[in-house]
């Protein structure tokens, strides 16, 4: 066999493997909380709910996050639990006030909003979930991805989880569960990245996947940012279903075959 054909055939076994086990893009709906569209310059009616409080974050929604999520907490406050928000950025003028900064220093991280849930009157817990229509499957491996920020003003470091779960109320994974967010450096985001993989077939499997984005405090008046949420799912190395499958060893067979009979008959001519 020449050396040209033993590299055309390890070529086209690394091109099948690697082609079946790359990662998909999962669905999420409003992904980055953009679906409100900028509130700075929308409908009055969804933003800046108190412009004299906020005049230095930008423009907010009270308890609306849009499609695709749902606020919740397990307590009751004066309306500030969760919402999304347009920051101004550096340099804006509607910038006022003795130390003129934005909500975040680099706005918002896909887009023009990110979604906010904060810890006010007697809420301990405050959720944003989104329900996927993709369900969990067996042997597959996932990678969710979360931006998360603490605004400059904050006067403490809001805590959080990053959960992954199923519509059924399972939690498959959780990251930081209680865990500090960036503790020296507010204003600015950090990515938070959560790893799952399904491999035992259990009451779970078929059960559509869900994300839930969690601020607990521990302090009253504590705000955590959200945005570009993402979701990547990819067959497990070790699993099965990872062999490629029948059409693919076709597809295989024949482009080995070709490559067999072309090394024949280069070296008839030799």
């Amino acid at each position: 066999m020449t050396k040209q054909l033993k590299i055309g055939i390890v070529s086209l076994f690394s091109s099948v493997l690697v082609a079946n086990l790359s990662a998909a893009s999962i669905d999420i709906t409003n992904a980055s909380f953009e679906f409100l569209g900028d509130l700075n310059n929308a409908n009055p009616s969804l933003t800046c709910v108190f412009p004299g409080v906020f005049q230095n974050k930008g423009c907010r929604t009270d308890n609306i996050v849009g499609t695709g999520w749902v606020g919740s907490s397990n307590g009751s406050g004066d309306g500030f639990r969760f919402g999304v928000l347009t920051p101004y950025l550096e340099g804006d003028t509607r910038l006022t006030g003795a130390v003129p900064k934005a909500a975040y220093i680099v706005g918002a991280q896909d887009g023009l909003n990110y979604g906010y849930s904060r810890i006010q009157g007697t809420n301990t817990q405050v959720d944003l979930t989104n329900t996927l229509s993709a369900a969990l499957q067996l042997n597959m491996s996932y990678t969710l991805r979360v931006m998360v920020g603490v605004r400059n003003q904050a006067a403490s470091v809001p805590m959080f989880s990053i959960m992954l779960g199923t519509a059924n109320g399972s939690i498959l994974a959780s990251s930081s569960a209680g865990g500090p967010v960036l503790p020296d450096d507010k204003g600015t985001w950090k990515e938070v990245t959560l790893n799952w993989t399904q491999l035992a077939s259990d009451q779970n499997v078929g059960s559509n996947l869900r994300i839930i984005l969690r601020n607990t405090g521990p302090n009253a008046n504590v705000e955590l940012g959200f945005d570009n949420v993402r979701l990547d799912g990819v067959e497990a190395a070790s699993a099965p279903s990872a062999v490629p499958e029948p059409a693919t060893m076709s597809l295989l067979g024949g482009s080995l075959l070709g490559l067999l009979a072309y090394g024949r008959k280069r070296a008839s001519k030799a």
